[in-house]
């Protein structure tokens, strides 16, 4: 039946695609993904973010609702910066944010200062070798603790 499926769809791209499709909506319908962001949202921010972050971010590879919720989260609150400051964060950097978060693959709060610093001079290290990065003008250490940063604020969100 899976090779049948596949040959259908013309294209392994397009298969997987209608694949992807069919996951978000099963997800979508999940009762026990619709209760938890009731029970911490209220009915109708579940429903926006039913129809709005949960596409976007399950098109970009997450498919955790405890993310997702993190991601919202981020984008609702941004980053607080101290003195009454907040930075905003757009939808697809909370996005990216969330998968700096997977890469680095526990709660930056509950890490040693070491580990924490490796994983700024690995982002610094690959930052300054992006050449949209170099093209720009941007500055890898700065990339690199704002991107600490945003994991940190994401972690905040997530594991309250």
């Amino acid at each position: 039946e899976e090779v049948f499926n596949r040959t259908y769809y013309g294209s392994e791209e397009a298969y997987e695609e209608v694949k992807k499709e069919k996951a978000k909506k099963e997800f979508q319908r999940d009762e026990n993904n619709w209760l938890k962001l009731e029970q911490k949202y209220g009915h109708g921010e579940a429903d926006r973010i039913m129809n709005e972050v949960v596409p976007d971010c399950f098109d970009a590879g997450l498919t955790d609702i405890d993310d997702m919720m993190a991601v919202r989260d981020l984008e609702h609150d941004g980053i607080d910066l101290g003195n009454g400051q907040i930075e905003h964060v757009d939808r697809n950097t909370a996005i990216a944010t969330a998968k700096y978060h997977r890469r680095i693959g526990q709660d930056t709060s509950k890490m040693k200062k070491k580990d924490k610093d490796d994983w700024h001079k690995t982002f610094e290290s690959e930052f300054s070798q992006n050449q949209t990065i170099q093209q720009n003008g941007m500055n890898a250490t700065d990339m690199a603790d704002r991107t600490m940063r945003l994991v940190e604020a994401y972690n905040k969100e997530r594991y309250k």
